[in-house]
């Protein structure tokens, strides 16, 4: 007798089925909702702010999430990180949180890149959607 196995994935939802048997499993899916913000602080003119807003599109809540912040000088260029990941404690199930990132940057053009989950130590339901990039200048 044959044993027929069927995989269904929907957002958010894994869900194996053998033999009639069913098994499902909740995860989170962590991404970076739409673009990162620039501030720029009048006080120092190399002072600038990141602002990006950690989002949990799963249907599980996520622990000690990381969210790390990096630039590189332009397209093509090498990222370098802007210091130790901004911690979220909890992110639940639909929930989002803003994070800060304080740098300071030379006048100059810029590519600014948000990871979220950066080292994959949380299982999610679609682990391609953890980074967003976007070009910048500072002026």
């Amino acid at each position: 007798m044959r044993r027929r196995i069927v995989i269904r994935v929907s957002p958010g939802i894994v869900c194996l089925a053998l033999a009639g048997l069913a098994q499902s499993q909740d995860l989170p899916d962590l991404t970076i909702l739409g673009d990162p913000q620039l501030m720029m602080l009048g006080i120092d003119q190399r002072e600038v702010i990141f602002a990006a807003e950690a989002e949990n599109i799963g249907t599980a809540d996520a622990e000690r999430v990381t969210v790390a912040f990096e630039v590189s000088s332009g397209a093509g260029g090498a990222f370098k990180s802007l210091g130790a990941g901004e911690r979220v404690r909890l992110l639940p199930a639909g929930g989002s949180k803003w994070v800060f990132k304080q740098a300071k940057l030379a006048a100059g053009c810029y590519v600014l890149r948000v990871i979220v989950d950066g080292r994959n130590t949380i299982a999610e339901s679609n682990e391609d959607n953890n980074l967003v990039e976007i070009p910048f200048c500072k002026p």
